[in-house]
């Protein structure tokens, strides 16, 4: 259950960040009544989910809830009266115990969920978010350096100081070096669940590095009038166009995985780039047509009745 509940929440973020800028666009954009009623259905669930967890202390899931309510408040979502400032609330009581224990308490999307409503990044219930991204080093996993160079943009002027430019500058370059050249982004430390999970001399490598070939573009957008960073950014389409399946998704270990669909689209939503786009259709198959095929697939026919899509199984 805990796997497929990951699974959720990864495609629901890809969902409802891209709603905002394709629920009034044309059916060609691929935003189909089933991808609008999937949005709605796995909103309460993840609603539900930062609800019961926004207590919990563990840094990881503070940062599965920061990125949730960042994209539950970005696509402009239903959720019940005062939900926003109890997370807030909980986010500042971690803070609270982080500093106390002398840690930095860096938690990659805060600053991104805290700029979007408008609040003081640099002074949120007192404490500065950003402090702790003066400290780059201290920042070794992949994906969390991707995660950093997306709050140092979110953080506008605030995040432009000397300091924080410095910063920005390390991320940048930390996340260039790792780019292959096939055009993918590769790990330079595999993720624990990925060591644990899999062996990986079962399978080519760039079944494990489309999540962080994508996720490293999207990062990286807000460059693109650096030269070196369009060709970047080129090179990595080129390669994950090449790695789209006949059904619009894509694959990881050998089977069609969601959340490498969910980084996708989230990349597609922050170039700007349509759904429709050619190369991101094969067999008339967009990447959303892939998300929902594979919900479909895994959960249609085990699923309880009632239920719809791949909320069915939890209800």
């Amino acid at each position: 259950m805990k796997k497929h509940m990951a699974k959720l929440l990864a495609a629901l973020l890809a969902a409802i960040m891209l709603l905002p800028a394709t629920v009034q666009a044309a059916p060609a954009d691929g935003w189909t009544d089933e991808a609008e009623q999937a949005y709605q259905t796995v909103t309460q669930l993840v609603i539900q989910r930062v609800t019961e967890s926004k207590d919990y202390l563990a840094a990881a899931t503070q940062e599965e809830n920061a990125k949730n309510v960042y994209a539950l408040w970005t696509s402009g979502a239903d959720v019940p009266d005062g939900f926003y400032d109890e997370y807030l609330q909980a986010l500042a009581n971690w803070m609270d115990i982080a500093a106390k224990r002398g840690k930095a308490g860096y938690v990659p999307g805060a600053v991104r969920t805290v700029a979007a409503m408008g609040l003081d990044v640099t002074d949120f219930a007192g404490h500065d978010l950003l402090a702790a991204m003066q400290r780059p080093e201290l920042v070794d996993a992949d994906e969390d350096q991707v995660d950093m160079l997306l709050d140092l943009d979110a953080a506008g002027d605030a995040g432009k100081t000397d300091e924080l430019n410095t910063a920005r500058e390390t991320m940048l370059a930390k996340v260039l070096a790792r780019q292959q050249s096939d055009g993918r982004f590769s790990y330079t430390k595999w993720p624990k669940l990925m060591r644990d999970d899999h062996n990986l001399d079962d399978y080519p490598e760039r079944f494990a590095c489309i999540l962080l070939t994508a996720k490293s573009v999207q990062a990286l957008t807000p460059y693109m009038d650096r030269p070196e960073v369009s060709a970047a950014v080129s090179n990595a389409l080129t390669y994950l166009s090449e790695q789209q399946l006949p059904s619009g998704g894509f694959v990881k270990y050998g089977d069609e995985d969601v959340e490498e669909d969910a980084a996708v689209l989230e990349m597609l939503a922050a170039l700007g780039i349509s759904l429709a786009d050619e190369r991101f259709t094969k067999d008339d198959r967009t990447v959303l047509d892939g998300m929902m095929g594979w919900y479909q697939s895994t959960y249609a026919e085990q699923a309880r009745t009632p239920g719809q899509g791949f909320y069915r199984e939890l209800i």
